[in-house]
């Protein structure tokens, strides 16, 4: 693993389509070499460089910033393309855009609901193709401290004694597989697949590939861990991958023949492309110092599996002499550019006329009563030892930032009266937030600020909204102190410094994101018009000081409770690859209708290789109804009860399994035995 070799690749790849091969039958070298390069839209107003026009690029990049406002410069671009000799159309991708309504790779995963999130999807998909972009990043990943805390003791992907989080943590990969593999079939649409055509309001995913910092990991690390998600995606039908900038045991992402070629396309049948990282090619000189000049460093990238080699006047200029000299075969350049138009004939880009955006299909309506708030399924109740939630009956809130966040208040009404000095100001989140419960609290007064001395005698409920979990804890203890009750809102997925402020008795929310956009969401939440639906989606923390509290993956609350019952594992023997089937039945014990997310552990009894001491393998959600009752049954494919062995085979082994079915890691409410009675690969190394 890890060794990449010179060619990485034999010319084996097939071109499907008739029109695709005589198409690039026709091409001139120039031509070729023109679409596996890509290209950044001009700004408004700007020239379209006139080499650009003459060799066509394949990709188009449009800045995060410029996505919503691109239609008409994407639709000038695409032109200007057509007039050319075979007007093949770019493929105008978003940099730096992630998932509508659910942004960011926590907030997706805590929602622990695919459904939703192919949904919100397939809906901001519709939304980018309308403005002329086909292409958008997933918003799903694990990286390496993932994979070093699920080396102990678990608590559903954490360790006691792993390293310390810092920064964001990551979602459990095997939940963050599911909720990638849905994004994908949401943008791209479940017919899309690997080869299918993409329907009109789809867009192609773009997926990375690799370690997202330079290390050394063991393949048996790297297949379970960090390339699960990818794998997912891939196994969805995600049509782009970007190698990772950074290197593993010394080998760049972008020169690893064994991750691409191996790993990417033979063992997981990827047919897409293959795209370089902003600035990679480049760092294979000047970072890693694999390649003595640029010339090289594009060589060995094609070689090693890259498709696209990146944007760049001089970029289509060096690919041009590296096979007019023979230092490039021109094989590998007919290779990578048949892969590009395959994908664009996907899309219909080689359709007439097809370049330009049309509006998108019309979406799904949407459900009567409560809005439709993909936001609310991803809100976790942390902790509410105080009982503070929902918020009913409650005579004044007062509002207010901890990260002391200044903009003029819109409306003087609505500072609380003689606010403590600094606090005049506030946020936009606070003030959309204000106005969201003042709608559905019109009873009580909802004001902006701290409480000051003149509302010493109130029994009033203080709202904190935070970026730092750390910072807030100081306000929220005084709040505490003082008597009131608390509740703080968390907007930010760097979740690490929560120890402070859970020491406080605050009531915690998880928000991940700022408010502003969503405020009639949280606000939904706060009054118990909808339940906080998420659950964590990693568990925290991952090296525990002694003031420290454990909060397991998959926990959360809600304002109804469940109990689970009549547990059954089917088979209880199993002897081949049959998926487990793991049944219970759930019911609504509590006076609320609420969801809830059914979770299965799986713990190794016995096993040849050492194996995480807990380990998510599947999970569903059900939605009750007060006192009702219902049967559920989660799926546990084969490949969760295999392992690596020695050789790097995914074997099964004869052994024995707890299952572990529950509302998180640790609160584990039923538990049975399930017994592996015979040996066997899954196939080759990661076929499963």
């Amino acid at each position: 693993m890890g060794e990449s070799s010179m060619p990485g690749r034999s010319p084996t790849r097939p071109v499907r389509e008739r029109h695709v091969r005589d198409l690039l039958g026709r091409m001139t070298l120039a031509e070729k070499v023109g679409q596996i390069c890509a290209t950044t839209l001009p700004p408004g107003g700007s020239e379209i460089p006139p080499e650009v026009v003459e060799r066509p690029p394949g990709i188009v990049l449009v800045p995060t910033a410029d996505a919503r406002r691109a239609g008409d410069r994407i639709r000038s671009f695409q032109d200007a393309i057509g007039t050319t000799r075979l007007g093949i159309p770019a493929i105008p991708v978003a940099i730096g855009h992630t998932f509508g309504a659910l942004r960011g790779a926590l907030r997706s995963a805590a929602t622990w609901d695919v459904a939703t999130v192919e949904r919100v999807a397939a809906e901001e998909a519709a939304s980018l193709w309308s403005a002329g972009l086909l292409a958008t990043l997933a918003s799903v990943a694990v990286d390496e401290r993932s994979a070093a805390s699920r080396s102990g003791p678990s608590h559903g992907g954490t360790s006691r004694n792993g390293p310390a989080l810092r920064g964001k943590p990551m979602a459990d990969p095997v939940l963050a597989a599911a909720i990638v593999a849905a994004q994908v079939r949401g943008a791209q649409g479940r017919d899309a697949g690997r080869s299918g055509r993409f329907a009109p309001g789809r867009v192609a995913v773009v997926i990375p590939l690799g370690v997202p910092r330079d290390g050394s990991w063991h393949e048996r690390t790297m297949r379970t861990t960090l390339l699960v998600t990818a794998e997912a995606a891939v196994q969805a039908g995600a049509a782009i991958v970007v190698p990772s900038w950074a290197s593993n045991a010394g080998v760049p992402g972008h020169t690893d023949s064994w991750l691409m070629q191996d790993v990417l396309r033979r063992d997981w049948g990827f047919a897409g492309i293959v795209v370089a990282a902003e600035g990679a090619i480049h760092g294979l000189v000047a970072h890693h110092e694999v390649a003595g000049t640029v010339d090289e460093a594009i060589a060995s990238a094609i070689e090693a599996g890259v498709d696209v080699v990146g944007a760049g006047p001089d970029v289509a200029a060096r690919l041009l002499g590296l096979v007019e000299t023979g230092a490039l075969p021109e094989w590998l350049v007919d290779e990578s550019v048949a892969a590009v138009l395959q994908l664009k004939d996907r899309m219909g880009l080689l359709e007439a006329g097809r370049g330009a955006a049309r509006p998108a299909t019309a979406r799904e309506p949407r459900p009567v009563g409560v809005p439709y708030r993909p936001a609310n399924r991803s809100v976790v109740l942390l902790t509410d030892p105080m009982r503070v939630l929902p918020l009913a009956d409650v005579e004044v809130i007062h509002v207010v930032s901890a990260d002391g966040a200044a903009s003029e208040a819109a409306d003087p009404r609505d500072r609380s009266p003689d606010p403590p000095l600094g606090e005049d100001t506030a946020s936009p989140d606070v003030h959309e937030l204000t106005r969201a419960l003042k709608n559905l609290l019109p009873r009580s007064a909802v004001r902006i600020g701290t409480p000051g001395p003149d509302d010493a005698g109130d029994e009033a409920t203080v709202v904190v909204l935070a970026t730092d979990p750390a910072a807030a804890a100081p306000l929220a203890g005084r709040m505490v102190a003082a008597g009131r009750r608390c509740v703080v809102l968390v907007c930010t997925e760097h979740i690490d410094g929560l120890d402070d402020l859970a020491t406080t008795t605050a009531t915690i929310l998880l928000c991940w994101d700022l408010v502003q956009r969503d405020a009639e969401a949280i606000a939904d939440v706060l009054v118990g018009r909808t339940e906080p639906e998420g659950r964590l989606p990693v568990g925290l923390p991952v090296a525990p000081t002694p003031r420290s509290v454990i909060y397991p993956l998959g926990h959360g609350s809600g304002y109804t409770t469940f109990r689970y019952s009549r547990l059954r594992i089917a088979p209880a023997v199993l002897l081949g690859r049959e998926t487990v089937q793991v049944r219970c039945v759930v019911t609504n014990t509590g006076p609320h209708a609420g969801r809830d997310v059914v979770q299965v552990y799986l713990e190794h009894l016995t096993s040849t290789i050492a194996r995480p001491g807990r380990s998510l393998a599947g999970f569903t959600t059900v939605r009750l109804g007060a006192s009702q009752s219902m049967p559920v049954t989660v799926l546990i494919p084969p490949e969760r009860l295999a392992v690596w062995d020695r050789s790097m085979r995914h074997v099964l082994q004869p052994g024995t399994v707890e299952v572990l079915v529950g509302r998180s890691a640790e609160d584990i409410h039923l538990s049975g035995t399930l017994t592996i009675g015979s040996a066997g690969a899954l196939g080759p190394a990661g076929r499963s």
